[in-house]
């Protein structure tokens, strides 16, 4: 099983309309990365992982952007990382017939974030790839479920146009960190929030924002919630 799949195997269209790309970095999940052209996967449960595929950029006339060196990061919890290796990719060929480079193997590894950190390119003003597929295997742990008793979220309206209501609950008075994160893996909100040992409700303006599907996130050293949000305009 992988993240995504193909209609031809090991082969990819040209369409920049289903490929990632980043022009402007933003600050990492991963501390050590800094500011930098990123994008998270989140599985909402801890597996185990496998091989790896990975399909550069491939709009013709953009090759340029896509990325040479590449490091892939893991986390169990989303705050702390492991660094699964650095490896390089070949510039695409523009074409449908383009069939990707083999990746790390994770195999061995379980987690439930996977981040992919972009280091260099071909020489574009952007960094990007089309897809990536990763095997998965056997449920470890579901951390939601595990620490729905130290922390819960809950968003409305949902879907929503111009803001939003998040109501936390915690067990206990405890310092945790808010995310909003965009499809692409794209932090585009980050606040710190001490959450008292009753509930806790915040009001965020989203009217800036694009539609599309979002993950909201509250999380401290040993607990993660999260929940999915659609914006609609």
């Amino acid at each position: 099983m992988g993240l995504h799949s193909q209609c031809f195997p090991d082969r990819h269209n040209t369409s920049p309309d289903e490929a990632w790309l980043s022009c402007l970095p933003s600050t990492s999940p991963n501390p050590e990365r800094g500011v930098s052209h990123w994008i998270m996967y989140d599985l909402s449960q801890i597996q185990e992982l496998g091989e790896t595929i990975f399909w550069n950029y491939n709009t013709p006339g953009n090759l340029s952007n896509g990325i040479q060196e590449l490091t892939l990061d893991i986390s169990v919890d989303g705050l702390n990382w492991e660094n699964a290796g650095s490896f390089t990719l070949d510039e695409p060929v523009g074409t449908s017939f383009y069939e990707g480079d083999v990746g790390p193997d994770l195999s061995g590894s379980s987690a439930r974030f996977i981040l992919l950190t972009a280091l260099s390119n071909y020489g574009g003003d952007c960094f990007g790839l089309a897809e990536i597929k990763i095997g998965v295997g056997d449920l470890v742990s579901n951390i939601a479920e595990e620490e729905i008793d130290k922390l819960s979220l809950k968003v409305s309206p949902n879907p929503a146009r111009d803001f939003i209501q998040l109501d936390i609950g915690s067990n206990s008075e405890v310092e945790c960190i808010l995310t909003i994160t965009n499809s692409l893996g794209q932090q585009m909100l980050t606040k710190e929030r001490k959450i008292p040992s009753s509930s806790f409700r915040e009001y965020i303006d989203i009217s800036v924002f694009v539609s599309g599907v979002y993950l909201i996130s509250i999380q401290n050293s040993t607990s993660i919630s999260t929940i999915e949000l659609i914006i609609t305009k």
